[in-house]
């Protein structure tokens, strides 16, 4: 147009020409574009800073116990342990079992290997037999009873008599 280049360029209305330099115009069509892009960047780059990563959502850590519970804790037969230093005379585990005879659990009866005390374990209210060794009659199944806030002990060791007390609830 008017004899201009390719890189020029004009525009015209019926009162002004305005003419541009090819040149000129690129230079300013190239800035914008930087400033298009680099906005662009600026707007994700704050975006992406003010959404936070999703998280991931873990299970509840710690015991689970029902809202109603009672506890049982059974002295069982001891058996010797040497750590070196010492001797520890530990509980042996025993098996928990519901009324009706069906297997629940096996119970550790210490939290280490050198506890001495029984484990309290947590339980719903409810009959239940534990199976676990007496200091003299070998196995024996005892059935116990959970009751709410309470502590059912059952105690295999010898007592001052020389036998073993049957369970008891505190």
């Amino acid at each position: 147009m008017f004899g201009l280049s390719n890189r020029d360029m004009v525009y015209s209305n019926s009162r002004y020409h305005v003419h541009c330099s090819g040149s000129a115009h690129s230079r300013n069509k190239t800035l914008t574009r930087v400033i298009i892009v680099v906005c662009a960047l600026l707007l994700v780059a704050a975006t992406q800073c003010s959404i936070a990563a999703p998280m991931p959502v873990w299970p509840t850590v710690g015991p689970s116990e029902p809202q109603h519970v009672g506890y049982l804790v059974v002295y069982s037969a001891t058996e010797p342990f040497n750590d070196g230093d010492l001797m520890y005379y530990t509980h042996t585990d025993y098996e928990l079992y519901s009324a009706r005879g069906a297997f629940l659990k096996k119970i550790r009866n210490s939290i280490v290997r050198g506890d001495e005390t029984p484990k309290r374990v947590p339980l719903p209210p409810g009959r239940y037999l534990v199976e676990a060794q007496s200091e003299y009659e070998g196995t024996v199944r005892v059935p116990v009873i959970i009751v709410d806030g309470r502590t059912t002990v059952v105690n295999l060791e010898n007592d001052r008599r020389g036998g073993y007390r049957p369970s008891a609830s505190r």
